[in-house]
């Protein structure tokens, strides 16, 4: 319990490379996706009806360490005004975008500091819904990990290989994008064209900027 606690800072899950998911979908779509929690706690107080109680079979199955908990920790545990009943534990996904070999009709997300969870889980979710082949996230951004931005996305965290990037790793990246031909595309407020003005590519890479600030020069240029 004090571990799951400490996962709920960022620099302690920087540091044991590890998160915690206790949104049911998303731990549905982390199964899914192949993904294997290395610890869960459960509270069968919450479970809503017999999907919950299924999952956590699976678990036990598969002889992952699987501890019950009182229904009161697990609602100081959760972040949610209704639990769900399952919090599980999972190793950070790593991903790097050199490793890419996109399609024809590719598209990538850039995320420029973003700084609030919640528009980093849509925006993942959103790259989910058009099958993204990868979102990046260029530093100082929202950490991926937090429990609001896994919750925006509503598990697509688990559906979406996400990396991150420091600043003066941009001018690498559209190096890398321009060689596979990417057309780069940012939004702006008041300069730009009109999207259906553009001559688009067959990739795409999508650019959002910061909230207050908007996208960064290194990326305009």
């Amino acid at each position: 319990v004090k571990y799951i606690r400490k996962l709920k800072s960022k620099k302690e899950r920087k540091k044991r490379r590890q998160f915690f998911v206790d949104r049911l979908q998303a731990i549905i779509m982390a199964m899914n996706a192949g993904y294997v929690p290395q610890m869960v706690l459960y509270s069968k107080s919450f479970f809503m009806d017999r999907k919950s109680m299924k999952i956590l079979n699976e678990f036990i199955n598969r002889r992952i360490p699987s501890f019950e908990i009182h229904p009161d920790i697990c609602k100081s545990l959760s972040e949610r005004d209704r639990p769900s009943g399952l919090i599980a534990v999972y190793n950070e996904i790593n991903s790097t975008y050199t490793g890419l070999r996109p399609s024809e009709n590719s598209i990538v997300f850039i995320l420029d500091r973003i700084q609030c969870p919640a528009n980093a889980g849509t925006l993942i979710r959103l790259a989910d819904s058009v099958n993204a082949d990868f979102l990046i996230m260029v530093e100082p951004c929202v950490d991926q990990y937090d429990s609001r931005t896994i919750d925006a996305s509503m598990g697509s965290l688990f559906n979406v290989p996400v990396a991150r990037i420091e600043q003066f790793e941009i001018q690498r990246l559209i190096l890398f994008l321009k060689n596979w031909k990417y057309l780069m595309v940012g939004t702006e407020v008041h300069e730009g064209k009109l999207w259906f003005d553009l001559n688009w590519g067959s990739r795409t890479a999508l650019v959002l900027g910061n909230e207050k600030k908007g996208i960064s020069s290194e990326l305009k240029h």
